[in-house]
């Protein structure tokens, strides 16, 4: 399993105005659906993710799509091209091994990973921000251009179970 965590603080791209702040946690295994849990954080005045879910789905998409453009190059590339990525190396097997092994990786990670169909979209509001006093999770889902959101709330147990991660995948990060 792999998991990506990044903070972003969000702005319109139309008119550069701050939008909100959240940190998104990517959730990866190739046995699984990657799950994308946005994590609202607790700064006063600005939008919420639920009013941003939408752009912010977007976002990621366009990032995921930017990775894909890279990885389906490499994958696609001849041994010759991805040979020269480590052309320092002087064994031969050791260029062949390391050259199917990279081709590997980059075609788990272009057919897993980058799949919009096989994305579980999370939200989530840690206990004490904004007006929750616990825990607040839903899975979000959107028509095929990531517009009209639709929430489904669900305890951490039940989205454990939907999702098949350990609960202990969606606490937040420092």
């Amino acid at each position: 399993m792999f998991m990506e965590i990044k903070n972003l603080d969000f702005y319109n791209s139309y008119n550069g105005r701050f939008l909100t702040s959240c940190q998104i946690k990517i959730i990866k295994d190739p046995q699984k659906n990657t799950v994308v849990e946005i994590i609202q954080h607790p700064i006063a005045k600005v939008t919420t993710i639920t009013n941003t879910i939408d752009s912010l789905a977007k976002h990621e998409i366009k990032e995921f799509s930017v990775k894909n453009e890279i990885c389906n190059k490499i994958k696609n590339a001849s041994f010759s091209s991805v040979s020269n990525l480590i052309i320092n190396l002087f064994d031969f097997n050791m260029k062949v091994f390391l050259c199917n092994l990279l081709k590997q990786f980059f075609s788990f990670f272009v057919s897993s990973l980058h799949n919009k169909k096989n994305i579980i979209w999370v939200e989530y509001y840690p206990a004490g921000v904004y007006f929750f006093e616990e825990d607040r999770y839903a899975i979000v889902s959107f028509d095929k251009n990531y517009n009209n959101p639709q929430w489904e709330h669900l305890s951490l147990e039940d989205l454990s179970k939907r999702t098949g991660y350990d609960k202990s995948n969606f606490a937040l990060s420092a």
